[in-house]
């Protein structure tokens, strides 16, 4: 290895990183469409690191915060609104004409301490929550296109026994305010921000099962009791080689859409490999982010995809399953995997056959 990179020309040949164009987000926006990310916030990624920085920037038109607008990061004491790392991510979006989405409002996980082991009454955590998301959603009121809500309500593990409850026993706002504490939540958002975009998002639900099921139901009863609710957040953390159908994928969006009229999106994409990696692995890979593509694209109420991660190296794949690994486009190096490629071809695909169709319709008006 030491011969070979210090030979003339090898170096440059192992170091070289594809950026050419076209890139994904000029594509998506032809076909207007949102192609995001997730982004990580600290030293080694926003806004400090400049690889990251300018792949984030040349490759996407959308983005989310990974962590800095969940109450842990957001609120560390009752008193303070840690606002800042949200403001950057945000006048970098307006600044590079990116769609914003926030992320998340309300949720189980992410939650400081001294909400967790507070000793609210009911009437005291409704009012915590809904003073939460008031000051929050106003602060960035007209920038941010759209928000999770509500994360993850609905439990692993269902098995359709009578009597089950499908709900999350662990979320500090179940146990404090009970079930209808999901209404509250999506009111006091619709109040804040009339004209924000309102999701409820969740993994898991990208096949037919109970868990989807249950999450029918919720979203059902709300919007019968008159809440706003605009669309459906379908995670899409994926294990290669058990990503859904193209036709299981469509018809689960359709489910949500054509029965509740709801926006449907794929909003934490990720598909992770069984270690080891290798090139068939990849190409599989590459094949599976297509379909997600494909599907999305061709939903008419579905207008964006959002992966969990820039890269491979700064993925919660590689901490949380360390036998798995390179979920997404770009490796850790930031170079292009097979699914980058396989992903932007479908785009430029796609451009060219709506480019066709519209060449086609004015041909035949001439005609006429």
């Amino acid at each position: 290895v030491v011969l070979l990179t210090g030979m003339p020309g090898c170096r440059k040949k192992t170091l070289e990183i594809d950026t050419s164009p076209p890139y994904l987000r000029d594509l998506a926006e032809q076909l207007d469409f949102y192609i995001g990310t997730a982004v990580g916030y600290g030293s080694a990624t926003f806004p400090n690191n400049s690889q990251y920085m300018k792949t984030l920037k040349r490759e996407f038109n959308a983005v989310v915060a990974e962590y800095t607008m969940k109450w842990g990061t957001i609120r560390p004491d009752r008193e303070t609104f840690n606002y800042g790392p949200g403001d950057e991510l945000i006048k970098f979006a307006e600044d590079n004409k990116m769609m914003v989405r926030g992320h998340t409002l309300a949720w189980h996980q992410s939650v400081p301490a001294w909400v967790e082991d507070g000793d609210f009454t009911r009437d005291e955590a409704i009012s915590l929550l809904e003073e939460h998301i008031d000051k929050v959603v106003k602060r960035w009121q007209g920038k941010i296109r759209e928000w999770d809500v509500v994360n993850e309500v609905i439990r692993d593990g269902l098995t359709g026994q009578p009597g089950e409850n499908p709900r999350r026993s662990n979320s500090v706002w179940e146990r404090f305010i009970g079930e209808d504490w999901v209404e509250f939540a999506f009111r006091a958002a619709a109040e804040a921000d009339p004209k924000a975009l309102l999701f409820y998002n969740d993994y898991g639900i990208e096949r037919k099962n109970r868990k989807q099921d249950a999450v029918f139901a919720l979203v059902e009863d709300l919007l019968a009791k008159g809440v706003k609710i605009n669309g459906i957040g379908f995670q899409g953390h994926f294990v290669s080689g058990n990503v859904p159908s193209e036709e299981e994928l469509k018809a689960n969006l359709d489910r949500f859409h054509d029965e509740l009229g709801l926006k449907v999106q794929f909003t934490e994409v990720d598909i992770r490999i069984k270690k080891p990696v290798t090139a068939e692995k990849l190409a599989q890979q590459a094949e599976e982010y297509k379909r997600v593509i494909k599907v999305a694209l061709e939903h008419p109420a579905c207008d964006a995809v959002l992966l969990w991660g820039v890269d491979d190296g700064h993925s919660w794949i590689n901490s949380s399953f360390p036998e798995h690994g390179a979920p997404l486009l770009l490796d850790s190096r930031f170079d292009r995997k097979p699914a980058y490629y396989a992903a932007r071809d479908y785009l430029l695909a796609e451009i060219e056959r709506r480019q066709g169709g519209e060449e086609g319709e004015e041909g035949g008006e001439k005609e006429e």
